[in-house]
């Protein structure tokens, strides 16, 4: 038996072998492709918007290591260093069927406008705004360039916006199961997918408010863009899909060409010699910033909301807040001398509430230690991320970011009826009145209902304290915005629940001015935790990911020698990787 087990581990040894050599000759050549070569003279920016843009890169082993998205923050990035290098001509935006997010349009928006203020080109080319599909966000950033470009057949899709709500009610019904949802207040719709046949009035209310500001918004920013009149634009969006020529006769195209041949115009633009360069590329190339300013921590809130560190022993999904974690971020970059602000950037539709006070508490805990912190909201920071928000000193919001929902929901949904109907019967015991309030098998007695909605109002009543507080806003003019109801940024901003609209260069001009330092002035922007490097996650690996990939198996002297070796490479990360995010 022991040689049995001795073969075993000697086979898993040497896999492990196998697996970090090939790991390590994938490093290698990483390492190579870092190497920074020289950049041409003359350049003109590519920016792929063919395929999906990340917000930011995630930090998990496995995502990090193997995914190669770019992402928002590098576009802008990108954009912002460019706009001041003299070997930078212009931009080409190639615009393809990849999905794009309203408040991720916005973001790059703002950047492409900055870029043009500087006398460079900036050209947009699509093979179709989308096709029998929605193209408008895409569109509303292709309108922010000096030229539209649209391949022959081509359509452009700016065909409004929908939006479609399920309700399960009726289905449940035929089922046998019996939603018992309770919320505060009227607009906390959540629960409606499962209570109710159709919108009550309040959720139709706050649904069309929503649909109908976004689209003023998109509106606008194509008239602007164009140089139309919005009842020009809103007559385009009406007659959409429109054909080529139609696009153009409506002003919404300005030429009609392939993709070669709107690359052989923007190289013809960049001038003798001019390359095209890959925004990866060019920040690759360009290396970090050459200026040094007060460190700023960029951190990232992304996904849902739960209690607790996150669950350290599968392949974790990044896009979640695991509430202890995030918290510990915040108080680190809080507790770094260097750090002289933090800008939280959220984008999250809620969660936990308990998960969500942790977090805001670590905002509080960061602005008593001298830190000043700046929320960045992304597409959604709603329930539980507005709630987090709350401890910041200033928060910042997309236009189009969705916020706010200040409400709380909570049930189940009871089963016993189809329980009965399947002929399964259910033995139960427990100990304590309301020991299986929650549980599916049986209906919320009187007392069960009584319990859950006494935690509603006592939760909801402390969201309404919280905001009441982090806004400073009367209590009474909380419960007036508040009620559950979803709000626009821009319509937040009206209601006090948020203090400017803009994106991540906005939020760090803010965190710029509560530091009394000039507008525009070089900041040293880090993400926060530190990005590993591929070594690192490779260790990683073997000491969060070792019984999912079996390393368990290995004898326990060699995996104390791997682990000391994790412990040993990260004593010697002491400063982390900067954006190049600098001034205007």
């Amino acid at each position: 038996m022991r040689f049995v087990r001795f073969v075993v581990r000697l086979f898993a040894f040497f896999g492990l072998m196998v697996f970090l050599g090939g790991i390590a000759a994938g490093v290698w050549v990483w390492e190579r492709m870092q190497s920074r070569p020289g950049l041409p003279e003359a350049i003109v920016l590519d920016l792929d918007l063919t395929r999906t843009l990340a917000d930011h890169r995630p930090n998990d082993p496995f995502a990090a290591l193997f995914g190669h998205e770019t992402t928002v923050e590098q576009v802008v990035d990108a954009l912002e260093r460019a706009r001041t290098d003299p070997r930078v001509k212009g931009v080409l935006a190639r615009f393809g069927p990849a999905p794009l997010t309203q408040p991720q349009a916005d973001e790059i928006r703002a950047a492409v406008a900055r870029f043009r203020a500087s006398g460079r080109f900036a050209t947009a080319h699509a093979d179709s705004f989308g096709e029998l599909d929605d193209g408008m966000p895409a569109y509303v950033l292709a309108a922010a360039f000096e030229e539209v470009w649209l391949q022959p057949g081509g359509l452009v899709g700016v065909t409004g916006l929908w939006s479609a709500t399920p309700f399960l009610k009726g289905a449940f019904d035929k089922l046998g199961v019996r939603p018992e949802m309770g919320h505060r207040e009227a607009y906390k719709t959540f629960a409606n997918t499962f209570t109710e046949t159709g919108f009550t009035p309040q959720h139709r209310e706050m649904m069309e408010s929503l649909v109908g500001d976004l689209m003023d918004q998109m509106v606008d920013a194509v008239a602007a863009g164009r140089g139309l009149s919005p009842d020009a634009v809103r007559a385009a969006v009406d007659a959409a899909p429109l054909g080529d020529r139609a696009a153009v006769d409506r002003r919404l195209v300005d030429w009609l060409a392939y993709r070669d041949e709107a690359e052989a115009a923007a190289r013809a633009r960049g001038g003798a010699g001019a390359v095209f360069v890959d925004v990866e590329r060019y920040l690759d190339a360009a290396g970090p910033p050459n200026a040094e300013g007060p460190v700023i921590a960029l951190v990232h809130a992304t996904g849902p909301i739960q209690r607790g560190p996150a669950d350290r022993q599968g392949f974790l999904d990044e896009r979640t807040i695991a509430a202890d974690d995030l918290a510990e971020d915040i108080a680190d970059a809080a507790g770094d001398p260097a750090v002289r602000a933090i800008v939280l950037r959220i984008d999250s539709p809620g969660g936990s509430a308990v998960g969500s006070e942790t977090v805001r508490r670590a905002l509080v805990r960061a602005r008593a230690a001298g830190k000043p912190v700046v929320v960045s909201m992304g597409a959604t920071a709603a329930s539980g991320g507005y709630w987090i928000a709350l401890g910041a000193d200033r928060i910042v919001a997309q236009p189009s970011t969705l916020t706010a929902s200040i409400g709380v929901v909570a049930g189940k949904l009871s089963g016993a009826e189809l329980s009965e109907r399947l002929g399964i019967g259910w033995g139960v015991v427990g100990a304590g009145a309301n020991a299986g309030m929650f549980s599916p098998v049986a209906p919320f007695d009187a007392a069960g209902l009584a319990t859950r909605d006494r935690v509603l109002d006592e939760t909801y009543r402390a969201f309404l304290g919280r905001v009441a507080e982090g806004r400073n806003l009367p209590f009474p003019a909380v419960e007036a915005v508040a009620g559950g109801r979803v709000w626009t940024g821009r319509q937040a901003q009206e209601r006090g629940l948020v203090d400017e609209t803009g994106g991540l260069l906005d939020a760090l001009e803010t965190a710029r001015r509560i530091l009394g330092l000039p507008l525009g002035s070089a900041v040293t922007l880090r993400s926060w935790p530190a990005p590993t490097s591929p070594f690192d996650r490779v260790l990683d690996l073997v000491q969060v990911r070792a019984p999912t990939i079996g390393l368990e198996a290995l004898p326990p002297e060699i995996r104390a020698l791997l682990r000391a070796t994790v412990a040993a490479r990260r004593e010697e990360t002491v400063r982390m990787p900067e954006l190049g995010i600098l001034g205007r």
